[in-house]
């Protein structure tokens, strides 16, 4: 801001013509001149006249006579003059005070709004980050959205990015960012922008829980299943959410199940950080266990996922999980009771009566085979499965035929 240059003449009222004394209360700044409005009564000739008198002897007054000053300024939008001032007060003040953030917030709200000058109001909103203690949150709430507007995003775009390396703390430096991440992809919809920036966040807060949210999202949009799980390694110990440390080692564990194939990992990550989750993990484990042929601890697992179920088809689809894994494990015997319980529970499960066959051909059961498969054919609709159980049923009384021949 130029130095003030201030006429010392000041005729009195009296004996001076109106345009003498309106000339004599020109502010100059380089080679422009703004006079104030021209008076439109004789009171107001002599409130411009007093103005002119107390701008010249401004630097002597006390706190008290300069802000009534300004104030009369403002109020006959004097603006360049009021302007002037406010930044001989910035420059005279004690470095860092209140009263010189009070004026740092006038002089921009005087340069924004009454001379729309936006060129320097960013000037001079770097002098304000860098000579005042400020924290950003202060900053965004007084200079961004008190004087630019809460919605004027495009305007606090720039704002933002002139005064990110003015800030002294870290901290500061990332809520601007984050700040600026929020208008680019929520606001303006500028997606280019928003990566280069959360990178910025990394580089000044490794552990930021935005930004790994937005690198593990990144990521696994794009199929990098180690980086994502990278990131979700890092919330984990970032956060002092518990959900979200649950939520995290969940999906974590789901990585290393489903897109690394790493079972071992993914049941060591379920059992570290979602022992008691209220999410449901227990799929996840499931099958994690089932990849290992972790048969007891699979079989464990689901016994433990009985407790408090009381819904007939969720403990028929347990019961025949339970019988499946026997299967799979060699101990059909032991299966067969766990596929009749889920037949109880859920008369027309087709797969119960599948999985009950397998078992039965297994122990060469072949009595109990031939009333399981009658008893399949009552639950079979597709015309196509009837006809091959039918023919299932005819081959395996042909065998029972044959068989009874042989001994005779």
């Amino acid at each position: 801001m130029p130095p003030i240059e201030i006429n010392s003449a000041h005729p009195d009222s009296s004996s001076a013509s109106r345009s003498e004394i309106l000339s004599n209360f020109a502010f100059k700044s380089g080679n422009e001149t703004e006079n104030c409005p021209a008076p439109h009564s004789a009171e107001e000739l002599k409130i411009v006249v007093q103005l002119a008198k107390d701008i010249s002897k401004f630097s002597s007054m006390d706190t008290k006579e300069q802000k009534n000053v300004l104030g009369t300024l403002e109020a006959y939008e004097c603006h360049m003059q009021l302007a002037q001032l406010l930044q001989w007060r910035i420059d005279t003040a004690q470095p860092n005070s209140e009263s010189q953030f009070a004026d740092y917030l006038k002089l921009l709200s005087t340069l924004y709004l009454g001379l729309e000058r936006f060129d320097d109001f960013l000037e001079v909103s770097k002098k304000c980050v860098m000579n005042v203690d400020i924290s950003f949150n202060q900053f965004k709430l007084y200079v961004a959205e008190d004087i630019l507007g809460a919605e004027n995003y495009n305007e606090q775009n720039q704002l933002y990015r002139t005064v990110l390396d003015c800030f002294s703390h870290s901290a500061d430096k990332v809520h601007c960012l984050e700040r600026l991440s929020l208008i680019y992809e929520k606001k303006l919809f500028l997606e280019s922008e928003v990566e280069p920036v959360f990178r910025k966040i990394l580089d000044l807060d490794p552990y930021n829980i935005k930004a790994l949210r937005f690198y593990k999202l990144w990521y696994t949009q794009g199929m990098r299943w180690k980086d994502a799980a990278e990131q979700l390694e890092k919330i984990i110990v970032a956060s002092n959410n518990p959900h979200e440390k649950q939520r995290s080692g969940h999906e974590l564990a789901q990585i290393y199940l489903y897109n690394l194939n790493k079972p071992q990992q993914a049941k060591d990550i379920l059992l570290e950080h979602c022992p008691h989750s209220a999410l449901d993990t227990r799929q996840t484990l499931v099958d994690a266990l089932e990849r290992l042929n972790a048969w007891d601890d699979l079989l464990s697992c689901l016994k433990d996922a009985e407790k408090g179920i009381e819904n007939t088809q969720e403990l028929a689809a347990l019961k025949l999980k339970q019988g499946l894994v026997r299967i799979k494990a060699g101990r059909s015997q032991d299966a067969i009771a766990d596929l009749k319980e889920c037949i109880v529970h859920h008369p027309q499960q087709l797969l119960a009566y599948e999985a009950l066959v397998t078992a039965l051909v297994n122990l060469d059961k072949v009595d109990e085979l031939e009333r399981s498969l009658e008893e399949l054919q009552k639950v079979v609709y597709i015309d196509s499965n009837k006809i091959a159980l039918s023919g299932l049923i005819a081959r395996l009384n042909e065998i029972r035929s044959m068989e009874s021949k042989a001994v005779h």
